[in-house]
């Protein structure tokens, strides 16, 4: 407890520029209090529920290393069953092979020579790969049919976007001969700011 409470307290929590740097946290424990230290590191995508893992005897050398294994890692493309915006197959692919060559430069000569290593690895990319691209074509459709909803207000002046909106919804208005006198305009932006103050109170709360 006494480990995890300064972990995050004076590593985790605080912002890169102040976290205090690994060696001082080493000297700050008892001796002998950490008997080794465990780096996990997932990546579904291209090997599924398998994990990196490193072993080190000391904090620091452990906290260096995640350091470096979170570099390579980059921006996050994953959240959830989902992606980032900034996920694409070849970005994946990119950091994919950056934390590979990560892990490869600690893991190589441990147990196993890097080669064995690299062996492995293959090994389970190829095992996962099915899944992988049937992943990828879900995710691309995906992004076509979002990117086919969007209205088109980059391409084309804003009061033409609005004018063909407002004409949508006109032409869903009964024949105004048949109804009252009241404006049928009027209903219609009354929808509209409703639904932004929505959009804002949601927001807020």
């Amino acid at each position: 407890m006494k480990v995890a409470n300064q972990l995050r307290t004076a590593y985790f929590a605080p912002s890169v520029a102040e976290r205090t740097q690994p060696s001082k946290l080493q000297a700050d424990l008892t001796p002998g209090l950490v008997a080794s230290v465990q780096v996990y590191f997932y990546n579904r995508h291209f090997i599924g529920h398998r994990h990196l893992q490193l072993n080190f005897k000391t904090l620091t050398k452990g906290l260096q290393a995640w350091e470096v294994m979170q570099a390579a890692k980059g921006v996050a493309m994953f959240t959830g069953n989902g992606v980032t915006d900034a996920y694409s197959p070849e970005a994946a692919s990119q950091q994919w092979q950056r934390i590979k060559e990560a892990y490869l430069c600690f893991a190589s000569g441990r147990r196993s020579t890097r080669a064995e290593i690299e062996e492995q690895l293959t090994s389970w990319e190829k095992q996962q790969l099915p899944i992988r691209l049937q992943r990828e074509c879900k995710l691309w459709r995906q992004k076509q049919k979002l990117e086919a909803s969007k209205p088109l207000l980059n391409n084309e002046p804003s009061d033409v976007a609005l004018t063909r909106s407002l004409d949508s919804l006109l032409r869903q208005e009964p024949d105004p001969s048949l109804c009252s006198s009241k404006p049928l305009v009027k209903p219609v932006v009354v929808r509209l700011l409703c639904g932004r103050k929505r959009r804002h109170d949601e927001l807020i709360h």
